[in-house]
């Protein structure tokens, strides 16, 4: 299993600055990227690693390694949140900044994962993501029967 690690200058990043608590409950996001440097798909699926009221850690699918470096750093993103709640399935919408990433080669799948930091988050998204973050903690585990479900092709 090979990793390949980059991130954004220390000044610019560190998890001990973090505001919010983060929460390992995995679910379906799907990735917009808003940068005119990628050619063809800007869409992506994947799973939250964990999530706070400030920000996501992601993996998200990448298997012909479309997003090259230079597109990464300090990228705008739209992110659509399937969030399973005991009533049903919540779909939230949020956008982000790229503020760190590295890519993961698992199970013969291109995985890129990446740190998000939210921004522009109304009310009614933080209200239901805060209800799902109340549910407690995910198994890790989950998140690859969860692949299982994707179409490779979304």
């Amino acid at each position: 299993m090979g990793t390949e690690q980059n991130s954004i200058p220390e000044e610019q990043s560190g998890i001990d600055r973090r505001r919010q608590t983060r929460h390992s409950i995995p679910a379906a996001v799907t990735c917009t990227f808003f940068k005119g440097d990628l050619k063809g798909k800007n869409s992506f699926r994947g799973f939250i690693q964990n999530i706070s009221l400030g920000g996501a850690s992601l993996e998200i699918r990448d298997d012909s390694f479309l997003i090259n470096d230079s597109f990464l750093q300090f990228t705008n993103m739209e992110m659509v949140f399937e969030l399973p709640m005991p009533e049903g399935t919540h779909r939230i919408t949020i956008s982000g900044i790229i503020r760190w990433y590295h890519k993961i080669k698992k199970k013969d799948v291109n995985l890129l994962c990446l740190g998000v930091r939210f921004y522009n988050v109304d009310d009614r998204a933080k209200d239901i993501l805060n209800q799902y973050l109340m549910q407690g903690t995910g198994d890790k585990n989950l998140i690859w029967s969860l692949w299982d479900t994707l179409n490779p092709h979304t």
